[in-house]
């Protein structure tokens, strides 16, 4: 319905204590990221909404000691996607140590159900909006 929020769905979420060296620097070079040194966990986050997700990861990075060692969007046919205009997304934290990575990883899934969302332009749901402001803190 027109006015109406669309919900993101988390569709999976899992923390990597500890993360081989190897696997993190080998992820980090699919993106040509220089990772902080002692980078030890990773967290995971895939949505049925790539905007809000992106969002998300950087609000991650705002309340936790985490980076974004890697985000794509996956758009995977339109049966797949949220609204005609949105897509599927992966998404890897990094961080130092375990409790980090659960509280960057706690934080973007916090912000995805509780904070942010698109809004219905049309009754059929199928044109929406993000109206959503990105603050430095």
């Amino acid at each position: 319905m027109k006015g109406d929020p669309l919900q993101t769905v988390v569709l999976a979420a899992k923390l990597i204590p500890n993360a081989r060296p190897e696997l993190v620097k080998e992820l980090a070079g699919l993106e040509g990221i220089e990772l902080p040194e002692g980078i030890q966990s990773l967290a995971l986050i895939s949505t049925d909404c790539d905007d809000v997700t992106y969002t998300a990861i950087d609000e991650a990075t705002k309340k936790a000691d985490c980076c974004v060692l890697y985000a794509r969007s996956m758009y995977a046919g339109a049966a797949n996607q949220n609204t005609a205009l949105a897509g599927d997304i992966i998404a890897l934290l990094a961080a130092p140590n375990p409790a980090e990575a659960r509280a960057g990883l706690d934080a973007a899934i916090d912000f995805i159900e509780n904070k942010a969302h698109f809004i219905s332009a049309r009754d059929d749901d199928e044109i929406c909006y993000y109206a959503h402001t990105i603050s430095r803190t």
